[in-house]
């Protein structure tokens, strides 16, 4: 995923997830990123089905920062197939993980909350609040090391300030 290439991670994520056991703890955070790619490769009923099962999964097995990672990854993937609902879902899941996620110190998952919460000013182009949260996604980024994270969020940030209140000779330097 950090180079952007959706079609080689879900690949490797293949490959990775069918060599680990099933009762193995990492199972699940290799499932998820699978998801994750194959939403990014567009194949969302596969993304979907898959982290249904993490969602499904992790609570019982004691994982709940990957639950509630896998829940904030559900609601974006519905919010490719059913934006108007999905809004209010992401921000929903994000405003109730987002504490746990603080009480666990799960950066990896912040970073993915706050994420969500940038795209999602996005799209009812509250472009200041996006840049806002995607910065705030990028401060957990680097603590979690997601060097893949950091990197698209800040090219997110930089096509993002274009459209904002960033005034041009900010934009310059």
């Amino acid at each position: 995923l950090a180079r952007g290439d959706a079609t080689a991670a879900v690949s490797l994520m293949e490959h990775a997830v069918a060599v680990i056991p099933p009762d193995d703890t990492g199972r699940l955070p290799a499932l998820l990123r699978l998801g994750v790619a194959l939403r990014l490769q567009g194949d969302l009923q596969r993304a979907t089905e898959i982290v249904d099962e993490v969602i499904a999964t992790a609570g019982s097995a004691g994982q709940q920062a990957v639950e509630l990672r896998a829940r904030i990854v559900r609601a974006r993937i519905r919010d490719l197939t059913d934006p108007g609902a999905a809004t209010t879902e992401i921000l929903a899941v994000t405003d109730a993980a987002m504490p746990v996620l603080e009480q666990l110190g799960d950066d990896a998952g912040l970073a993915q909350a706050w994420r969500a919460i940038g795209d999602t000013e996005e799209e009812v182009l509250h472009f200041a609040a996006a840049v806002d949260a995607v910065e705030r996604s990028t401060v957990h980024a680097r603590r979690a090391g997601d060097e893949a994270q950091i990197m698209d969020n800040e090219d997110w940030i930089t096509s993002r300030r274009v459209f904002g209140p960033t005034p041009a000779s900010e934009m310059a330097r």
